[in-house]
């Protein structure tokens, strides 16, 4: 009797492997890779505490758009997250969250980054004219920005749509630039991975 039953149980697993090996053999989904840019403007200072020339900033937030992604550009973003940065030389860090709405879902995602220094970036995206709230420009290809420098990696999930279960992964570079017509927006580049 025990040796029917590890029988009969070593059928079963046998059967379940069987049953799962056409679903074993199918490739993954291939990623998708895309550039896309990325305006933001904060409208929400947060609270800030200074220690010395560190400024500690929770609680900021604000609004944002994206151009490029393989969905489409989005129709309306926020974010919200955490500066920490040294006024001295313009080094620091940051974690963003946001959620990004487009025509086609909404996707939640996270990123976190470094602060590099004053410089400048040049854009060698598309030119883009965008409307941030009140505020109108345009970032224009081939145009060098002065600002805070920043590079970092960034997550995110679809969360409704046909944009659920999506995953997205990248990286960014950007500035928040500091002079001109486009002050204060904060310009940033990403090259992501898009795949389910």
């Amino acid at each position: 009797m025990k040796k029917k039953i590890i029988l009969l149980a070593s059928l079963a697993c046998l059967m379940l492997l069987a049953m799962a090996a056409p679903v074993f053999a199918l490739p993954p989904p291939s990623p998708e890779s895309f550039t896309n840019v990325v305006l933001s403007l904060t409208t929400n200072p947060g609270t800030v505490t200074t220690m010395g020339t560190w400024e500690y900033i929770f609680h900021t937030g604000g609004i944002r758009d994206l151009f490029g992604a393989p969905w489409g550009n989005s129709i309306s973003s926020t974010y919200t997250g955490t500066v920490v940065l040294n006024t001295a030389n313009w080094v620091g860090g940051l974690m963003i969250f946001a959620t990004d709405t487009y025509a086609a879902g909404v996707i939640n995602s996270e990123a976190s980054g470094w602060y590099t220094g004053l410089g400048s970036y040049v854009y060698n995206g598309p030119t883009i004219t965008y409307t941030l709230g009140t505020m109108t420009g345009t970032i224009t290809s081939g145009t060098s920005y002065f600002g805070i420098l920043s590079h970092g990696q960034v997550v995110g999930t679809g969360a409704s749509g046909s944009l659920r279960g999506l995953k997205v992964c990248g990286t960014f570079t950007g500035v928040a630039i500091l002079q001109g017509p486009n002050e204060g927006v904060i310009l940033s580049v990403g090259s992501g991975i898009a795949c389910r």
